[in-house]
């Protein structure tokens, strides 16, 4: 529950930002794409770290490592959700693509946030 709250603060972070760059700005799609994504980024990591999985703040991973780690996982879920975007955006309307781009790379996120990101094991 708390991974799905996080999840509509950085959506909403994402579309905003994105929203803003896109729309008011005239920003090429797949760049306001990257930026959303980077800023939400960074809310994710600070709000997941220190609240959805404080425990793994024990792991043997400092924030450091973890950050690295969430990173590596957002630049997937970028290229995911760009091909997504990319795909869906000659169809419907861009700010629903990014909306469904979200959607797509909502589980992905959670799983290997919770194993791998923040795993209290990870080594």
């Amino acid at each position: 529950m708390r991974f799905a709250l996080v999840g509509v603060l950085n959506t909403a972070t994402d579309f905003l930002v994105f929203t803003f760059f896109y729309v008011v700005l005239g920003v090429p799609i797949l760049i306001a794409n990257m930026i959303g994504v980077a800023t939400a980024v960074i809310v994710s990591f600070v709000a997941n770290r220190h609240w959805t999985f404080a425990a793994a703040r024990n792991a043997r991973l400092d924030g450091r490592q973890q950050f690295v780690r969430h990173v590596t996982l957002a630049l997937l879920t970028l290229v995911v959700s760009s091909l997504v975007i990319y795909a869906c955006a000659s169809f419907m309307p861009a700010l629903l693509a990014k909306l469904f781009a979200s959607g797509c790379t909502f589980l992905l996120s959670f799983l290997i946030s919770r194993h791998w990101v923040f795993a209290k094991d990870a080594a």
